[in-house]
């Protein structure tokens, strides 16, 4: 059963320079996800703040726009393509990510609940449960080094309330292609 891209709200996070991968739009038209539905979260700050801070703005926001049931979160150097479409079924699960390549160090894709915020798709209701913050890297005790990032913080929480996750097919992640300026 496929999601109604009516109901998906689009976080496109970008660094300060506020530039969108062209590829990205196209995919979200070929979608029909409403331009309504996308956000462009850009600017000063890091990545982690702003996801929390629009998770708290969504739900504080959500009675004005019941329609929306989904997140879709995508970094700004993560393009869908056809092999991503599965990401927009998997109705039944809480958390659906997609893979994509990272540095080849990173063993990033061990276990088939892993996934990474740079293209997730999470329901609304799941962020309900949760206390803030949502999203938090974690250190050493000597704060010298991540011990978890963003990603497996996030995991926890969710799991530990009962979400569902699954992961589905790819997307590219590059950087260096044409870019739309969308601040």
């Amino acid at each position: 059963m496929q999601i109604d891209p009516s109901q998906v709200l689009v976080i496109i996070t970008t660094h300060p320079n506020n530039t969108v991968d062209y590829s990205v739009l196209h995919y979200l038209d070929s979608k029909n996800v409403p331009r309504k539905n996308i956000t462009v979260a850009g600017g000063k700050g890091s990545i982690v703040e702003k996801r929390n801070t629009l998770v708290k703005d969504i739900l504080s926001k959500q009675d004005n726009r019941p329609e929306l049931s989904w997140v879709l979160f995508l970094d700004e150097d993560v393009t869908p393509t056809e092999l991503t479409n599965p990401i927009w079924d998997s109705v039944d699960f809480d958390i659906v990510g997609c893979e994509y390549d990272l540095p080849p160090e990173k063993k990033a894709w061990v276990y088939p609940d892993t996934f990474h915020m740079g293209c997730v798709r999470v329901r609304i209701e799941l962020f309900r449960k949760l206390k803030l913050p949502v999203f938090m890297f974690e250190y050493n005790e000597e704060g010298t080094r991540i011990t978890s990032c963003e990603c497996g913080y996030f995991k926890r929480k969710a799991l530990e309330v009962g979400a569902s996750i699954t992961r589905r097919e790819y997307a590219e992640h590059t950087a260096g292609k044409t870019w739309v300026h969308t601040a």
